[in-house]
């Protein structure tokens, strides 16, 4: 994506001046693709680096933006040593990307959230002899003027299937929790 373009995007992203945009308007440029547009966004990128044995050895982990740049190891990964691991990136990943969807949907619908909440629960267990990710637990809270409870778990479950991450683990159960006290 050129950076003339970006701005015009993000708020295409987010519905423009409140109006309501589909799927393959909300993020700008489309090309055809097959049977699919697709949309120029930017291409993200995180390393690893793992030295020694999987249970003796350590590795890092690092994100192109340098925000994060984490040590982690088997200890941090299955049992419960402190440290993160690619489950818990996974989840903070998730509960990222959803609470920005569910914002740019809730946009759509014309309400402006003042404070959203998410979650997400990345569940690792042994399949087959596999570790395996076999569940994503999402939970949301929010405050938004305007808005039943009913029409905001609506919304909460369009935005789980508008959320990137959501569509992307589509092998895994994803649950949604909203709580829209």
């Amino acid at each position: 994506m050129d950076v003339a373009h970006a701005a015009d995007d993000a708020a295409a992203f987010a519905g423009g001046a409140g109006e309501r945009r589909s799927g393959n308007e909300r993020c700008g440029r489309t090309a055809a693709s097959g049977d699919r547009e697709v949309t120029d966004m930017p291409t993200r990128n995180a390393k690893a680096q793992w030295s020694g044995s999987l249970k003796n050895g350590k590795g890092t982990v690092a994100t192109q933006s340098g925000v994060l740049d984490a040590a982690y190891s088997f200890p941090t990964r299955f049992e419960d040593a402190s440290g993160t691991n690619p489950e818990e990136l996974i989840a903070a990943a998730h509960a990222g990307c959803y609470a920005m969807a569910f914002s740019a949907v809730l946009g759509e619908e014309g309400y402006d959230p003042s404070q959203l909440d998410a979650r997400a629960d990345v569940t690792l267990a042994e399949v087959d002899g596999k570790p395996t990710i076999t569940r994503v637990a999402l939970k949301v809270s929010g405050k938004v003027e305007g808005l039943d409870a009913g029409e905001f778990k609506r919304i909460a479950e369009d935005a789980k299937n508008f959320c990137p991450v959501s569509r992307a683990l589509t092998g895994v159960e994803i649950t949604l929790d909203v709580d829209a006290a």
